[in-house]
């Protein structure tokens, strides 16, 4: 028979666990249950054994004919098909011990009261709005192309350009003095709201400590606070669409293993990312210990 090569090692998360269906894993969560953990490392174990038999006999029917290997692969197939059941009753087991745990706990709220933090939004929402009618103030002057004369020799042309690129910075600079003059009462409001927003959260600051370093808080580090808690809301609604029916496919007690591939198949093309690498063969020299 052929010589077993070496399995191709790689990095892999020592956290990600291989499930059912094929090719779908998890990242191992924290503060699992000590019996969910040994059910995972059991059915970890055992399907590294099968698949150890079958690579196995791969290598030992390489130089037979197909009729013998077919007979081998059948053979190999009937015997372990009793452990392949068991192998799926365990998969259930574990999905019943995930759908078991408690929620986790909700995600730190903003530190900011409501209050402020309405006028906070409210306040760069209109600062937005402002911006985005001056962006278009400058691009109605700037915007229009214009080409140079073709009878232009190169050296005209740069000159030409260059002129133009004044010229259009001055319109813009223009626009500019324009809008301001024509909405400085707005400018004006905005800034008297951002005193009043910048002096509360002074105030609101001074009154708490850094959870993290125990030290008192700046105004500009309790806003950081605040925008990493939405980050982090907005990160986890992320992921909770784009996984939820991989996740279904993979940790939903009671379907049925057809059901299982055919969700887990709209979820890989929902997606729209390659396929995660397949799960490493472990050498047939070493032992094969529990998860």
């Amino acid at each position: 028979s052929s010589p077993r090569p070496d399995p191709i090692t790689a990095n892999f998360d020592l956290a990600a666990v291989f499930f059912s269906p094929e090719t779908a894993r998890f990242i191992l969560p924290e503060n699992l249950p000590p019996e969910l953990i040994a059910k995972i490392g059991a059915y970890n174990h055992d399907k590294t054994g099968l698949k150890l038999e079958l690579r196995d006999t791969v290598f030992e029917q390489d130089n037979a004919s197909a009729t013998r290997r077919t007979d081998a692969f059948i053979a190999l197939a009937e015997r372990q098909r009793p452990r392949l059941d068991a192998l799926d009753a365990l998969a259930e087991e574990i999905r019943r011990g995930f759908a078991a745990r408690p929620p986790p706990p909700p995600l730190a709220a903003s530190p900011l009261p409501p209050d402020l933090l309405a006028r906070i939004e409210t306040y760069e929402q209109e600062r937005t709005a402002m911006t985005a009618e001056l962006e278009e103030q400058i691009r109605l002057v700037t915007t229009p192309p214009i080409q140079a004369p073709t009878s232009f020799t190169p050296s005209e042309r740069s000159y030409w350009y260059e002129r133009l690129d004044i010229a259009r910075t001055e319109a813009r600079k223009r626009a500019t003095e324009k809008f301001y003059n024509e909405h400085h009462e707005r400018y004006a409001e905005l800034a008297q709201r951002y005193t009043s927003i910048y002096a509360e959260l002074t105030e609101l600051a001074e009154s708490r400590t850094d959870p993290k370093t125990g030290r008192p808080l700046t105004p500009e580090l309790l806003q950081r606070n605040h925008n990493a808690a939405m980050r982090q809301f907005e990160l986890l609604g992320r992921e909770e669409i784009i996984y939820k029916t991989y996740k279904t496919a993979m940790l939903l007690p009671g379907l049925s293993p057809e059901q299982r591939r055919l969700l887990f198949g709209a979820a890989l093309v929902g997606l729209a990312q390659a396929l995660p690498p397949g799960e490493p063969m472990p050498s047939p020299r070493l032992s094969i210990p529990p998860f």
